[in-house]
């Protein structure tokens, strides 16, 4: 436990002082900026162009620090190196693994607070209050991540970042997409038919955790479904985790 504590440390620490995370919370604040520009030239009411924009970019900038820091935390050790000091210590593959992971999460973590914090005072000094009720978009967009967060990890396992987020993107893109499959398959009939019902059921639905919509115009879903999308996302996440950790065991570093 020591030892995965330490990692997630870590690897927070690391991806905090990164050029990369920084410069995405920077421009996705700038994003966020954006989006009072944009209201100005619509009719519809500030409050909910600046809040649906606002949830739209935490969610995606929320994304795109899991994917682009997550795909490079397990592989630089690896090109480097350094991962034969880290693993020439008592630490078990799995503590390794899981603390990356866990360190991943926290940077993620941050960059919500962060722009949940600077997106409440935009829209406190621009609009009016904000509603507490946008808090569960952003629950939602958090889970998102932690599913893509996996992912990312999963996949730099054993493939180059490049490959790896290319994989993720693919995940996030057909996990939105599951609908659109699953109503293909009932058009077709056969083999095509059995291969779409496969990938809907295989692939994650994050179309799931999308509550921008409703929650902008003062809808928030029962506490069971919101109960329903964390046990989802956990178990999606755990899923890919203990895969990443049996192929990681397995791994002959030369």
């Amino acid at each position: 436990m020591k030892a995965l504590i330490a990692i997630a440390s870590g690897t927070f620490k690391e991806g905090a002082r990164s050029r990369l995370f920084w410069g995405i919370v920077i421009f996705a604040i700038a994003m966020l900026l954006s989006s009072i520009v944009l209201s100005e030239f619509t009719f519809a009411e500030r409050y909910k162009i600046v809040a649906d924009f606002g949830l739209s970019f935490i969610s995606l900038f929320g994304i795109l620090v899991a994917i682009f820091v997550g795909v490079e935390l397990i592989h630089r050790e690896m090109d480097k190196r350094t991962i034969y000091v880290i693993l020439s210590k008592p630490i078990r593959r799995s503590s390794f693994v899981f603390g990356r992971y866990l360190g991943l999460l926290g940077i993620v973590f941050v960059n919500f607070v962060l722009m949940t914090v600077f997106l409440y005072v935009l829209l406190y000094l621009y609009a009016q209050a904000p509603d507490i009720k946008l808090l569960a978009a952003i629950y939602g967009s958090f889970l998102q991540v932690i599913v893509i967060a996996a992912s990312a990890l999963f996949f730099s396992v054993f493939t180059s970042p490049f490959i790896a987020a290319f994989a993720t993107i693919g995940i996030y893109i057909i996990g939105h997409s599951i609908d659109i499959l699953r109503g293909a398959a009932a058009k077709q009939t056969g083999i095509t038919s059995y291969i779409l019902n496969l990938t809907a059921t295989i692939f994650p639905d994050l179309s799931k955790f999308d509550l921008k919509v409703p929650v902008v115009y003062g809808e928030v879903p029962p506490s069971m479904t919101l109960i329903f999308m964390f046990v989802y996302c956990l178990g999606y996440a755990l899923l890919l985790m203990i895969l990443a950790t049996i192929i990681f065991e397995r791994k002959e570093f030369k």
